[in-house]
């Protein structure tokens, strides 16, 4: 999955822990297609999760 995310032009660190942070919440009815590397798209920019992640 790591280097199908490469293939698609994706940080495979910001794509896998964008997914590990979205899975939990999905249920059975959510598209899991969505967090493929081939399909997914940021929920959020990596500057505002790293921003969150290290309040100053």
């Amino acid at each position: 999955m790591v280097e199908c995310a490469k293939r698609h032009g994706h940080d495979p660190e910001v794509w896998l822990a964008d997914v590990l942070e979205r899975l939990p919440a999905m249920t059975n009815r959510d598209d899991l297609g969505a967090l493929l590397p081939s399909r997914w798209q940021p929920a959020a920019a990596p500057a505002a999760r790293t921003a969150e992640a290290c309040p100053v």
